[in-house]
C-alpha cells in the first residue's frame, strides 16, 4: 500500500507531458494483455485506463484526465473524418436499400424498446426508480422518452478500431460503417423532439412549438453538413499545393481541428460535421488515398491514447447506484439495438450476416450520450430526473464501452470478415 501510494506520488508530480507518456505505454501494455486473451486491443485500453484512473488505483488525477480533452476531441474528430471518408457515393448507392431501412430502425428500435420499459418500470416501482410516488406519471415519462432519446446513441469509434484492427471488409463491415455515419442524425432530430415536448409538458409554457421541436435539431444537422463540406472545399485547395502524404497529414489534421473548433464554438455536432468533411473530400477529391494514408500512420497512438483516456473517464462505483434502472436501461437498449437492425435488415433483404449480426456493431456508447447529458443538466426543469438520467447513461457508457469492442469482435468474426489482426 506504501508503494502504491510512493508510485501515485511520483505519477502526481509529474508534468502533464510526462503523464501522457504513460498513458500511451499503459495503454499498449494492456492491449498486449488483451491480445494474449484473445481480445480485441481497444478493450485493453479501455481496461488499463479503468484501472490506472480514479476508479481503481488512482494513479492519475481527475484534474490531469480532464486537461487531456484536446486529445479526445483529435481522435474524435479523425474518428468521424475516416467514417465520412468510406463512405463514397457509389458505395451508398449499392447500400441504399440497407440503409433506407436499418438506419431508422436501429436509432428507433432502441429509443422505444428504453422508452418502454424504462415507463413500465417507473410507473410500477418509482421509489426503486428514484422518482417521487407523488405524480410519479409525468417524471418516469420524461425519464423513459429521455433515457430513450438517449440510447438511441452508437458511439463509432470502439466499432471502428475493432474494424481497423482486424483488417474487416465485406457487407457487415460497409453497412455498419454506413448506418453508424447516420445515427448521429437520427439521434439529434430524436432527442431534440423529446427534448421540446417534455420541456414544455415540464413548464416550458409557451416554447412547445414546432418552430421548438424541430428547429433545433434539424439547425444543428444542416449547420454541421455546410460547415463539413465547406472546409472540405477549403481542403481541396491546399491539398492540390502538396504531393506526399506528409503534407496532406498536416493539412487534413489542421481542418479536423478546425472544424472541432468551429462546431462546438457555434454548438453544432463535430462529430457531423467531420463525418461531412470526410464524405465531401472523398467524393471531389481524386488523391483520396495520400489522405487516407497519411492519416492511418498516426492512428495507433491516437487511439491508444483515447481509449485509455475514455477508460480513465469510466466510473465503476456508478455501477452500485444505478441497480433496477440501471440493468433495464443497459439490456433493453442492446435488445433494442440488435432488435431494430435486425429488422431492417431483413425488410432491406440484406446479406444473413447483416441480419444475423449488424446490431452487435452498435453496443458501444460514448460522446454523443455525454453531451446529451449536458444539456438535460442545464435545464431546470428536468431537475428531478437529470441527476437518476446522469447516473444510469454514465454507468450504461462503462458496460456498453467495456463490453462493445467484444461485441463488434463476435460481429465481423462470425460474418466472416475478419481477415488479418
Amino acid at each position: 500500500m506504501e508503494f502504491l501510494n510512493l508510485i501515485r506520488e511520483v505519477i502526481h508530480g509529474m508534468p502533464i507531458i510526462s503523464t501522457v507518456g504513460l498513458v500511451l505505454i499503459f495503454g499498449f501494455m494492456g492491449s498486449k494483455i488483451a491480445q494474449r486473451l484473445k481480445l480485441p486491443s481497444v478493450t485493453g485500453y479501455i481496461f488499463t485506463g479503468v484501472i490506472v484512473g480514479h476508479s481503481v488505483l488512482g494513479l492519475v488525477e481527475k484534474e490531469i484526465i480532464l486537461s487531456l480533452r484536446v486529445i479526445t476531441t483529435l481522435a474524435l474528430g479523425l474518428i468521424a473524418f475516416t467514417i465520412g471518408s468510406e463512405l463514397r457515393i457509389r458505395k451508398i448507392r449499392e447500400l441504399g436499400r440497407n440503409i433506407k431501412y436499418i438506419a431508422p430502425l436501429e436509432s428507433l428500435g432502441a429509443f422505444f424498446f428504453v422508452s418502454l420499459m424504462v415507463l413500465i418500470s417507473g410507473l410500477l416501482f418509482p421509489s426503486l426508480c428514484g422518482l417521487n410516488p407523488e405524480g410519479a406519471l409525468l417524471g418516469a415519462l420524461s425519464l423513459a422518452l429521455l433515457l430513450g432519446a438517449i440510447a438511441s446513441a452508437t458511439a463509432p469509434a470502439a466499432t471502428l478500431a475493432v474494424m481497423n484492427e482486424y483488417r474487416a471488409r465485406g457487407p457487415l463491415t460497409d453497412t455498419l460503417l454506413a448506418v453508424v455515419a447516420l445515427n448521429d442524425g437520427f439521434c439529434i432530430i430524436i432527442f431534440g423532439i423529446v427534448f421540446g415536448i417534455m420541456d414544455g409538458l415540464a413548464g416550458g409554457g409557451g416554447q412547445l412549438s414546432s418552430l421548438h421541436v424541430l428547429g433545433h435539431p434539424l439547425l444543428e444537422i444542416v449547420g454541421s453538413v455546410i460547415l463539413g463540406a465547406l472546409l472540405a472545399l477549403i481542403s481541396l485547395l491546399f491539398l492540390r499545393l502538396v504531393r506526399g502524404r506528409s503534407g496532406a497529414l498536416v493539412v487534413m489534421l489542421g481542418m479536423v481541428m478546425v472544424c472541432s473548433g468551429i462546431a462546438t464554438m457555434y454548438k453544432l455536432s463535430p462529430l457531423l460535421a467531420n463525418m461531412a468533411l470526410g464524405f465531401t473530400l472523398a467524393n471531389i477529391f481524386k488523391k483520396i488515398h495520400l489522405v487516407a494514408g497519411s492519416i492511418q500512420g498516426i492512428e495507433a497512438p491516437i487511439y491508444v491514447a483515447f481509449f485509455t483516456i475514455a477508460g480513465m473517464h469510466l466510473d465503476l462505483h456508478l455501477l452500485l447506484k444505478i441497480g433496477l434502472l440501471g440493468g433495464i436501461y443497459f439490456i433493453s437498449r442492446i435488445m433494442g439495438k440488435v432488435g431494430g437492425a435486425g429488422m431492417g435488415a431483413r425488410l432491406a433483404q440484406a446479406p444473413k450476416s447483416v441480419q444475423r449480426y449488424l446490431g452487435l456493431g452498435l453496443v458501444p456508447q460514448a460522446g454523443v450520450a455525454i453531451g446529451l447529458i449536458l444539456l438535460i443538466q442545464q435545464n431546470p426543469n428536468f431537475s428531478e430526473v437529470s441527476t437518476i438520467i446522469t447516473n444510469v447513461v454514465l454507468a450504461g457508457v462503462a458496460l456498453n464501452e467495456l463490453l462493445g469492442p467484444l461485441a463488434a469482435k463476435v460481429a465481423i468474426t462470425k460474418s466472416g470478415e475478419a481477415f488479418q489482426r
